[in-house]
């Protein structure tokens, strides 16, 4: 009894604290895709700590990466390479 009531605490500062970041956060853009059974999520956002994109995957739970703007490039770098090399696999035959 006394865990539940424990974890129900935690679960209401977790999002007290997402309520009172959201409040502060402005949004500069923000943009969806559905695939398969997800949805994701790619928003443009600035607090105080500064401008970032968030991506937020939603499929039953959630979770999310966060990306400070001045690494924006050097991600997009990345994520375009490995796109690169995923795109090869949508057709090949699989290995298994």
């Amino acid at each position: 009894m006394r865990r539940r009531s424990r974890r129900k605490m935690e679960r209401e500062e977790r999002t007290e604290r997402t309520e009172r970041t959201e409040r502060t956060e402005k949004e500069h853009a923000s943009k969806h895709v559905d695939i398969e059974s997800k949805r994701f999520f790619f928003d443009v956002k600035e607090n105080h700590k500064g401008k970032y994109l968030r991506i937020t995957e939603l499929s039953g739970g959630r979770s999310c990466i966060v990306i400070p703007l001045g690494g924006i490039a050097l991600f997009k770098e990345r994520l375009g390479e490995i796109i690169e090399e995923a795109e090869k696999l949508v057709d090949a035959p699989s290995s298994f």
